[in-house]
């Protein structure tokens, strides 16, 4: 089935603005999600340092007060409302939890316990705690090169979650209508655009062998159109020329033969 130049043209602007969006959507969404990324390790981290400088004496034991959490708040003016803290022994068992904790932990798979041990800090995503996922950082706590405890810090990922979500709803719609919208205009200006091509269509449909005195009219005779329809003209003349010639010589045979 063949499709009219019309139809063409505004399949191919649709399909173009249509991934041009979905790429825009992606690449906004991707750098959405590093910002609340980056911003969250940022909160996450300054509260695990400080626990690291509060539960920690300079002989290398531990100090952990009840309701350390509030203790940070109140004393050293870190915001840990939000925030999950618990601290683990050098063999993952826990020994202190922050105050909304009760009822579940953060686990601590392999890898990150192996990292902790080996003295580095590491931040995942740990996606089976509570209704929503939780970004989560792990950071040793070494005394002369020992590891006398480890502390993780997760907040949960809620905010950004409903963010997403809100985003998606718009703009997938968005997207959608602005696509329909411009199909609909896209179809009226390849329309438009094409009107000329009727037109001159029409007129060399309408010039025979009787009438090659007329020639096809360009709106704008420098476009590409009006170059076409100039060569159009340019041929129409030529074929008047040689109909005239054959009309002179059938004239000039039919008087000969006469006589």
């Amino acid at each position: 089935m063949a499709f009219t130049i019309r139809t063409r043209l505004t399949f191919w602007y649709t399909t173009l603005l249509f991934v041009s969006l979905l790429a825009f959507g992606a690449i906004f969404s991707y750098s959405l999600l590093k910002i609340f990324i980056y911003r969250t390790d940022n909160q996450i981290i300054s509260i695990a340092d400080m626990m690291v400088h509060t539960v920690i004496n300079p002989s290398g034991k531990l100090f952990i007060p009840k309701d350390f959490d509030i203790m940070l708040e109140r004393f050293f003016g870190v915001r840990t409302a939000g925030s999950y803290i618990q601290v683990l022994d050098p063999h993952g068992g826990i020994l202190a939890k922050s105050s909304n904790m009760e009822g579940f932990t953060i686990t601590v798979p392999a890898p990150t316990y192996r990292a902790a041990f080996d003295g580095a800090t590491t931040y995942e995503v740990i996606e089976k705690v509570g209704k929503y996922p939780m970004r989560v950082v792990t950071k040793p706590i070494l005394h002369g090169g020992r590891l006398v405890a480890i502390v993780q810090v997760g907040t949960s990922l809620e905010g950004m979650d409903e963010v997403f979500n809100s985003l998606l709803y718009i703009l997938i719609p968005g997207i959608i209508a602005s696509v329909v919208v411009a199909g609909a205009v896209g179809w009226f200006l390849a329309r438009k655009a094409l009107k000329p091509v009727i037109e001159m269509t029409e007129t060399a449909r309408k010039i025979t062998a009787e009438n090659l005195d007329e020639r096809i009219r360009a709106d704008v005779p420098q476009d590409e159109l009006g170059r076409l329809a100039a060569t159009m003209n340019e041929m129409i003349e030529r074929l008047e020329k040689s109909f005239t010639q054959i009309r002179q010589f059938t004239g000039d045979a039919s008087h000969e033969l006469k006589t």
